[in-house]
């Protein structure tokens, strides 16, 4: 038994001799460079898919940015265009301005809406007396200029608190509703025989003063009303609202970049243009006009009487801000109706675009 054990421990070194000097076994190279292979293409199919995610995700980004821009702009413009034209509670009520330069294109609220066609150093049809404003707004050439007349924004009608006795006396609203009112407002007055509109010159409580003269542009021409609004005590009793002129426009930001697009902007008159919306390439109207019993659609240069525009349909073209792929987009593209002129050249470029159109019926035209 001894002699056995000793026999067994005596080998053990000669078997872990053996066992070291066992050769080394790995893969060959021709192994690696299956596994390699196997593994190229995994990581092929890899990045395919994440590129062709990336380019969606890029794509539908642009698109969705390009949307939200339409639409905001449409937004913008469908609100103020329904709002255009409050004329009180009577289609047939006379109107009045004692408004300085009352047929310019900031104080002639005799049209709720009118439309022209930007060019470089004219608007179509002529502008007349607004040569100034014409200079300090320079919209894009061959894009439209949409201009209302509305209420100012959040605004609400203040009823008479006195009866008038005489034409050139002062418009007392409610005392509630004195601080609707300020000094340099355009009002407009009405009840359902007269409408009559005035720059309100100076405050006496809830007083609005008419006056004539003075530095407030456009200030009044003369002090009188050509009529007597009564108060509440009386059937169709006269009421007052702020009112503005608003006008929309394409143009370039100063300090935009180079091949940047246009932006939608907004101009009330008496402040600063307001950039709305960037990436609005282009911008068409048609106006509807009434004749008889019928209803044309016209641009501006062809209307011959804005009193009976009940409609305007609206063609915005977006565009995305940077270009992306190598795609060049090669379609026209038709804004409103090709026969009246509004078709839009393929762009050969790489940017995204999209159409927003709309129609818009002017409610107080059509009350």
């Amino acid at each position: 038994m001894r002699g056995a054990v000793y026999e067994i421990a005596a080998r053990r070194p000669q078997i872990s001799a053996q066992i070291s000097r066992a050769p080394a076994r790995g893969f060959s190279l021709i192994e690696l460079m299956v596994a390699m292979t196997f593994s190229l293409i995994l990581l092929g199919g890899v990045i395919a898919v994440f590129s062709s995610a990336r380019t969606t995700y890029e794509a539908t980004d642009r698109l969705s940015r390009i949307q939200e821009n339409g639409r905001f702009a449409l937004d913008s413009m469908v609100r103020d265009l329904r709002a255009t034209g409050v004329i009180g509670c009577s289609q047939l009520a006379q109107f009045r301005s004692t408004l300085n330069s009352a047929d310019t294109l900031l104080w002639n609220f005799a049209r709720p809406v009118e439309g022209f066609d930007g060019q470089a150093s004219a608007w179509i049809p002529a502008s007349g007396a607004d040569a100034t404003l014409l200079s300090s707004l320079t919209p894009i050439p061959d894009t439209d200029i949409l201009v209302v007349r509305i209420a100012r924004t959040g605004a609400d009608f203040a009823r008479l608190a006195v009866r008038m006795t005489a034409t050139n006396d002062p418009v007392t609203v409610d005392a509630a509703s004195q601080s609707t009112f300020n000094v340099g407002d355009i009002v407009l007055l009405n009840d359902c025989t007269e409408r009559a509109v005035f720059q309100v010159t100076s405050m006496n409580g809830n007083q609005l003063q008419h006056a004539t003269g003075g530095s407030i542009i456009p200030g009044n021409a003369d002090a009188d009303l050509r009529y007597a609004y009564a108060d509440t005590t009386f059937k169709g009793g006269g009421e007052a609202i702020p009112v503005q002129t608003v006008i929309y426009y394409l143009a370039r930001r100063s300090d935009a970049p180079v091949g940047s697009p246009p932006s939608l902007w907004r101009r009330v008159a008496g402040n600063a243009a307001e950039e709305l919306v960037e990436g609005i390439e282009n911008m068409q109207l048609a106006f509807g006009q009434t004749t008889g019993n019928l209803v044309s659609y016209r641009k501006a240069d062809a209307i011959t009487d804005w009193n009976a525009v009940v409609s305007v349909n609206i063609a915005l073209l977006v565009r995305s801000q940077s270009e992306y792929g190598t795609d060049r987009d090669q379609a026209t593209y038709d804004l409103i109706s090709p026969t009246l002129g509004t078709r839009v050249p393929a762009p050969n470029d790489r940017h995204l675009r999209q159409v927003f159109a709309t129609a818009v019926s002017l409610r107080n035209k059509t009350l």
